[in-house]
């Protein structure tokens, strides 16, 4: 799989987070906590699309690979964080260019392409991770639980 290279301006995001380890499935549901309540979320920029930012909390060079706790924000963009939802947190994240990865098929296969990125193709690309997060980007490829469906990975570079 060959990234494309791309650069983003900053994005604020509103949403919902889980801080942990996903040993139980928490991310599924915070989704499913999260998408009911993406109309209370107000100043709501572009088209349909959700984020899912995951940020390293691990000491050291650790990519969320390790089993260790990372912060999971099921978000939507916005163009200000006026009226900010009861239970939901903003999250800025900051001008960069990216190596986006497309990940084809089911969820369930997700964990197998991030370990795939950060063990083959960055050092592969010979590309330097310049972040402690990156996130998933769902527009209208993604299809739930299709084998047909996408989403994007953007790994934030040097």
């Amino acid at each position: 799989m060959e990234p494309k290279i791309i650069t983003r301006e900053e994005i604020k995001l509103i949403g919902m987070q889980y801080i942990g380890n996903n040993s139980n499935g928490e991310i599924p549901k915070l989704w499913e906590n999260f998408l009911p309540r993406i109309e209370e979320i107000k100043n709501q920029s572009g088209e349909c699309v959700c984020y899912g930012v995951c940020e390293c909390l691990c000491e050291g060079e650790c990519k969320c690979g390790c089993g260790g706790d990372f912060s999971y924000i099921a978000a939507r963009e916005v163009s200000s964080f006026d009226d900010v939802p009861e239970g939901m947190i903003t999250r800025t994240i900051p001008a960069s260019k990216y190596a986006v990865f497309t990940h084809k098929g089911l969820l369930e296969s997700l964990n197998k392409t991030f370990e795939d990125i950060y063990s083959k193709w960055i050092p592969a690309a010979g590309l330097e991770i310049a972040g402690s997060y990156d996130f998933e980007y769902y527009d209208e490829q993604f299809k739930d639980f299709a084998p047909d469906s996408e989403l994007d990975i953007y790994v934030p570079v040097k």
